[in-house]
Formats: C-alpha cells, sequence, structure tokens
C-alpha cells in the first residue's frame, strides 16, 4: 500500500548522531551531499513515531524536509536502503534528489511517502 505522513521535527546543523529532542540532523552541511539523515523517533509534538519510520523508511521511500514557514527551504532525498534503529532514533541512508534553498536550525516538516509493509 502507498501512504504518506507529515511531522513536525527542529532541524540541527550538527553533522553527528545522535540527534536529541525532537531533532533531524544530516551526515554533512552541504545538504545535497548528505547520505545519512538521523531522525529521533518523537516528534516536535510529542508523537512517537517509531513504527511510521519502520514501514517508510524503506529504500525506495521518498522522503521531504521543508522549513515549517518557509517553503523554499526544502530538500528532497530517497531511501537508499531500509531505516537502521538506533537507541532512541533511526538512521535513514538516502541520496540528494533536488532542493531549494538550505534548511536552517528551526522547525521543520518531514514528509514520507511510499509503500509501506511490515
Amino acid at each position: 500500500m502507498t501512504a504518506s505522513g507529515l511531522f513536525s521535527f527542529q532541524f540541527n546543523a550538527t553533522i553527528t548522531e545522535p540527534p536529541t529532542g525532537s531533532q533531524i540532523r544530516m551526515n554533512n552541511a552541504a545538504q545535497s551531499a548528505a547520505t545519512k539523515i538521523w531522525v529521533t523517533t518523537t516528534t516536535s509534538d510529542g508523537v512517537d513515531i517509531s513504527m511510521a519510520l519502520q514501514m517508510w523508511g524503506k529504500a525506495g521511500s521518498d522522503l521531504y524536509l521543508q522549513d515549517k514557514n518557509d517553503s523554499t527551504k526544502r530538500q528532497r532525498y530517497v531511501s537508499i536502503a531500509d531505516a537502521v534503529a538506533k537507541a532512541g532514533y533511526y538512521e535513514l541512508s538516502v541520496q540528494w534528489v533536488s532542493g531549494q534553498n538550505p534548511l536552517l536550525a528551526q522547525a521543520i516538516v518531514l514528509l514520507m511517502a511510499g509503500v509501506i509493509g511490515e
């Protein structure tokens, strides 16, 4: 089944894992060169999305990161491997697809879309 989900997070420009709080981090300051995205299992709204990350974190899923208040700051990636569960967060191996203006350290939304399964 194809489905999507939209989740609120804080983007953090630190390029090391693990993310803390309700953060998303990448492994490269040049967002178009990032190959890993680390997503905490708890959103800014306090929702545990562990199951969503597990279901949508499959190879071939689309990931969109966008500034919460400015749609010109966005990046699109595709998962190139299944998500890896770590202590309180997931590691997503990605390939950059497109983007416009880098994300800054502030509120963002994560849209995940793809075929889900268990």
